[in-house]
């Protein structure tokens, strides 16, 4: 252990992001970083683009938005259903655990004997079980 062992790039500081691979060539997170570059210099720049060069971004904005409005209904019909089966399957737990608590508020007042054993089979199974 008397050796000291360098596991980082040479040069590079610490919290400094490398966005290029040694060859020169960059890294996925240098393409996109690259890319989100080049989107921010030309809406600055709008003034300095072309007739052509507008339009062609301003039709890719608009299919990407009617993109995202498209996988949005997809995604929301899902959610719907899946919305109104989570409400459906509630119900019908909230009603089973109200009705097994009332059945069995009702028996333990006639007999007068508490178990909170049976209290707690009685909400899941919807009433007290019967001998």
């Amino acid at each position: 252990m008397d050796e000291l062992q360098h596991h980082g790039i040479k040069g590079q500081k610490w919290g400094v992001r490398r966005f290029q691979n040694a060859d020169g060539s960059l890294t996925t997170a240098g393409k996109q970083r690259a890319s989100e570059t080049k989107k921010r210099t030309d809406a600055k720049n709008r003034g300095t683009l072309t007739n052509a060069q507008l339009k062609q971004k301003i039709e890719r904005l608009q299919l990407e938005k009617q993109l995202r409005e498209l996988t949005n209904q997809e995604v929301n019909s899902g959610r719907v259903y899946a919305q109104k089966i989570l409400k459906d399957v509630g119900s019908k737990v909230l009603t089973t655990a109200a009705s097994g608590a009332l059945l069995y508020a009702g028996k333990a007042a006639i007999t007068k004997s508490f178990s909170p054993q049976e209290f707690a089979n009685a909400i899941f199974n919807g009433g007290p079980k019967k001998k």
